[in-house]
This record gives C-alpha cells, sequence and structure tokens, in this order.
C-alpha cells in the first residue's frame, strides 16, 4: 500500500461563512493556498492521480518531520 501524506491548515470562519488555509504535499514539498475547500479537494486529487506523474510520496513513509510540539514558535507561524 502506498501512502501520500499531505499537511492541511484550515480556518473557519462561521461568522463570514468562509474557509481557507493551505495545504502541502509533503514529499514534493509544494504548498498551495485555498479560500475553499473544493480547491483543496482538487490539490489532492492532482497528487493521487498517477496520470500527471506527481503521485505518491516517493517510499512507503515519505518524508520525516518532526512534531510541531518540536518546533519553535517560529516555525508554528
Amino acid at each position: 500500500m502506498d501512502y501520500v501524506t499531505f499537511v492541511v491548515r484550515i480556518r473557519l470562519d462561521e461568522r463570514h461563512s468562509m474557509s481557507e488555509g493551505q495545504i502541502t504535499h509533503v514529499a514534493s514539498q509544494e504548498t498551495s493556498y485555498f479560500r475553499d475547500l473544493g480547491a483543496a479537494v482538487t490539490f489532492m486529487e492532482e497528487h493521487l492521480d498517477p496520470a500527471n506523474g506527481r503521485a505518491g510520496d516517493g517510499g512507503p513513509w515519505g518524508h520525516y518531520h518532526p512534531p510541531m510540539r518540536d518546533a519553535s514558535e517560529t516555525d508554528r507561524g
């Protein structure tokens, strides 16, 4: 089984009925910013489609990134 890893940050604002965030494909470190969840889904689908040559993480576990609890305040944004 192949694993594809994404890191997603979503900000939901119920008051203004909007969502925005960023999604990163871990293996390629390609990041996309979105203002609706449909754009995030499209980004994932593009990376999961083997026809475009970007599918997968390269290895069964992808790249290792330490948990956020180990990150500095600067890294957390």
